[in-house]
């Protein structure tokens, strides 16, 4: 029995591991890292993969961004 199945198994949780890709390639995008670096990390041939895939971003990470470059509060 392989080492994902015996761990699903015995976490009650079903997940496979590229979940973990997923979840990786978000964090990076959500820290900050661009998005032609996260593409290059995850052996991407394509920023717009990247992009479409794992750019899991929500309303609050947009918000951040723009307080963080002073764009959201400039009138």
């Amino acid at each position: 029995m392989s080492l994902v199945k015996r761990l699903r198994r015995r976490a009650g949780v079903d997940f496979h591991p590229h979940l973990f890709r997923h979840t990786h390639a978000t964090a990076l995008l959500r820290a900050g890292v661009r998005l032609e670096v996260a593409s290059e990390l995850l052996t991407h041939g394509s920023v717009h993969t990247t992009a479409d895939t794992y750019g899991h971003l929500e309303a609050d990470d947009l918000a951040e961004e723009l307080d963080r470059v002073g764009f959201r509060g400039a009138r």
